[in-house]
């Protein structure tokens, strides 16, 4: 799956989802001028970003995924080779441990994209 082109289109259709909503309506029919005021390209990145952010940590899930086929058929030494050879073997606590090694990068990840949704958008916070 190539990265590059559903990244430019929510890159792109993001802006144009947020100004139909009813604050940027409200913020347009207050600038006397017609031009795109601070505050509503402020809330422009605030918004439009957190879609893209969404977008590349569901990445990151699909290349650990993709890391255990790429290794097991081309035979390079990684943990998604080791994980398949185990499994083979039926060797349940390699197994549970390159789970666990797994899960534990899934979750940082994930971890990773509640704080930048924090930094990107100051508006999000935790209870």
């Amino acid at each position: 799956m190539s990265v590059a082109a559903p990244l430019a289109a929510w890159s792109f259709s993001a802006p144009n989802w947020i100004v139909n909503k009813q604050y940027e309506v409200r913020a347009r029919a207050f600038d006397v001028a017609g031009n795109i005021s601070t505050t509503s390209l402020v809330s422009f990145v605030y918004d439009s970003t957190n879609p893209v952010v969404t977008a590349i940590t569901g990445w990151f899930a699909e290349l650990l995924a993709g890391a255990f086929f790429v290794e097991y058929i081309f035979g390079w030494k990684g943990i998604g080779k080791v994980t398949v050879d185990a499994l083979e073997k039926l060797d349940f606590p390699v197994v549970m441990g390159s789970v666990l090694v797994t899960a534990t990068f899934f979750i940082l990840i994930n971890i990773l994209a509640d704080i930048l949704y924090g930094v990107i958008d100051p508006r999000v916070t935790v209870h």
